[in-house]
């Protein structure tokens, strides 16, 4: 970091705030984590399939990388990601974080797409629950379609989005 802000002309400390806002995780995770909630959820299944009485949590995981050689990661990512979904107990400011962080991974994923496929996106997203999740809303449009809707229907991207939400 400090030749980069030597580079850039910025302090130290402002660059690796930059950074950590950008690509930092508030809560670091680890497959070991995934699997333990993976395992409490799927754990009667997991045992019939073992049919062993005395297994551990640790001989069900070594069991489940040899499984799926290539995808548990995967698996367990993609598990995450649906547990987190879930609203249940979860407080508006989470959601928030949730959302705007997994709008932050689609746009990153679409925008690679337009620069590897030559295509043009527009994308529309909005939180789900009406009374709480108002400020929850993002239209992103690819460098070909910035005025997609203003030329299309007429509207701003403000003005889709409110007309997106009341479809939800």
């Amino acid at each position: 970091f400090s030749q980069l802000a030597a580079r850039v002309g910025l302090p130290f400390h402002q660059v690796v705030n930059r950074f950590m806002r950008q690509f930092g995780c508030a809560c670091a995770s680890n497959f070991w984590n995934s699997y333990q909630k993976f395992h409490a959820a799927n754990k009667e299944q997991k045992i019939v399939r073992i049919e062993q009485v005395d297994i551990t949590v640790s001989m069900c995981y070594a069991l489940f990388q040899e499984e799926y050689p290539g995808m548990w990661q995967k698996i367990l990512t993609d598990f995450d990601d649906a547990e987190n979904c879930n609203d249940e107990g979860k407080s508006v400011g989470h959601r928030q974080a949730l959302f705007f962080r997994l709008a932050k991974h689609h746009l990153q994923v679409f925008t690679s797409m337009v620069k590897a496929h030559a295509f043009e996106t527009v994308i529309i997203m909005a939180g789900n629950v009406v009374n709480q999740n108002a400020s929850l809303g993002q239209v992103y449009a690819s460098l070909g379609a910035i005025n997609f809707f203003l030329e299309r229907c007429r509207v701003d991207d403000n003005e889709i989005l409110a007309h997106f939400k009341t479809h939800i």
